[in-house]
């Protein structure tokens, strides 16, 4: 009911720690699209979303997307 929402937050949460602890590069996999079966393209809308927002205040840090299979893949290729 609140998926979309928990995810965006888990990416925030997620870069707030790495800003917290001097993290400058954070490497993410498909989050909740295995196991959990959120929709791969939506997952990448917000996963490009809340990355481009983090990276508009500082650009400086490397942000890595692991997908674990192909379809992953073309859809964040697309996103691209």
């Amino acid at each position: 009911k609140r998926e979309r929402e928990i995810l965006t937050q888990t990416y925030k949460k997620v870069l707030d720690i790495a800003i917290e602890n001097n993290i400058r590069s954070v490497a993410f996999p498909n989050i909740s699209t295995g196991r959990y079966g959120f929709p791969k393209d939506i997952a990448a809308v917000i996963a490009f979303e809340s990355v481009v927002e983090f990276l508009t205040s500082d650009p400086s840090n490397k942000i890595i997307f692991v997908c674990f299979d192909l379809e992953n893949f073309e859809i964040y290729k697309e996103q691209l």
